[in-house]
């Protein structure tokens, strides 16, 4: 996550490669149980680097 947001040029940047990996892994997800799963792990990730899924829409 630091070197994705170091990377980034901007918020708008920095969400939309977040959004494709988030996404990548979610293609590979079987279950809705496990898309479900990827979602939670997702949000905390964010959480541990003080942002919010919620954040990308500022």
């Amino acid at each position: 996550m630091p070197a994705l947001r170091a990377s980034s040029p901007d918020r708008r940047h920095f969400w939309q490669a977040f959004a494709n990996m988030a996404a990548a892994i979610e293609q590979e997800a079987t279950t809705g149980e496990d898309v479900q799963f990827v979602g939670r792990r997702a949000d905390e990730i964010l959480s541990w680097h003080g942002l919010e899924s919620t954040d990308q829409n500022v």
